[in-house]
């Protein structure tokens, strides 16, 4: 993972962290600022620990695609769905 985000960096790509618990998110989000100085965030968001709903998915998408965020992909229930599929695109 680290690659992707010296990566993700090194391209000025902002990214948007989409589960985990919220203290996970924030000590992420810490540690990658600190250590990589010029990598952006444009938004987390730890989901809740059961099956989303239709309507709770097509919402989370939503504030995917409207942060700015570079996503190409989305992981959603330990899968990991295209983009074109998932987010509307």
């Amino acid at each position: 993972m680290r690659q992707c985000y010296e990566r993700a960096e090194r391209l000025s790509l902002p990214v948007y962290f989409h589960g985990s618990t919220p203290a996970s998110l924030i000590l992420l989000e810490a540690r990658l600022q600190e250590n990589l100085q010029n990598f952006v965030i444009y938004g987390c968001y730890s989901s809740p620990f059961r099956e989303m709903s239709a309507d709770e998915e097509r919402a989370e998408a939503q504030c995917i695609n409207s942060s700015g965020a570079a996503a190409r992909q989305l992981y959603i229930k330990g899968q990991v769905k295209d983009k074109s599929s998932s987010l509307g695109a």
